[in-house]
């Protein structure tokens, strides 16, 4: 072989090598890039589900609170005083039709009115802060899900860069050998070893 031969040879090996280095750093950079995208949805999902749980963790201190202290409120809630009113009134009437308006009857018919109506208030707000703190556990599942793909995601773009990396250095060992192979070649044929 000529010198030029020898020349082409040893500048393909060279150019081999780079290649192979070149490929390796953009399969590691596609690699980061899918790394970055899959923590980014990750982040979204989260910030997406951050009010279902911080919905669920109020309603889980407030169900908590009355089952320590028994001191929430559920006269607060919406449409109670209307029931209420519409109740008593209703009690009002139908003890003035028979002539007995303020009498221990109707008291008592009062006092069970509003007991029956603050029992099923109290369930009817406990029911509400339960629906409520449920929201959490559906955010909090989908919040698993989401960072199970991030793991799994994450995973798949290390060992691929790691793959590309490995398969770069055996690109560039490969070249190298093929063009110290040639030159021994070359060298042998002329009697130079």
């Amino acid at each position: 072989m000529s010198l030029w031969g020898e020349i082409a040879s040893g500048v393909g090996a060279v150019v081999g090598a780079g290649t192979s280095l070149l490929g390796a750093r953009e399969a590691r950079k596609a690699a980061d890039k899918n790394r970055d995208f899959s923590y980014d949805i990750y982040k979204q999902q989260r910030a997406d589900t951050a009010p279902y749980r911080q919905t669920a963790n109020l309603a889980l201190s407030n169900l908590r609170d009355t089952y320590i202290t028994g001191d929430k409120d559920f006269r607060t809630s919406p449409g109670y005083d209307f029931r209420v009113g519409e109740g008593v009134k209703a009690l009002d009437r139908s003890a003035a039709a028979r002539g007995r308006l303020n009498s221990g009857g109707q008291a008592k018919a009062l006092t069970r009115f509003g007991q029956d109506i603050g029992s099923a208030e109290y369930d009817r707000g406990f029911n509400r802060m339960t629906s409520l703190a449920g929201l959490g556990s559906g955010a909090v599942a989908q919040d698993n899900t989401a960072a199970n793909s991030l793991m799994v995601n994450v995973g798949d773009a290390n060992r691929n860069a790691a793959l590309a990396r490995r398969s770069g250095y055996e690109g560039v060992g490969s070249s190298i050998n093929s063009g110290i192979n040639n030159y021994l070649t070359l060298a042998a044929l002329r009697g130079e070893i």
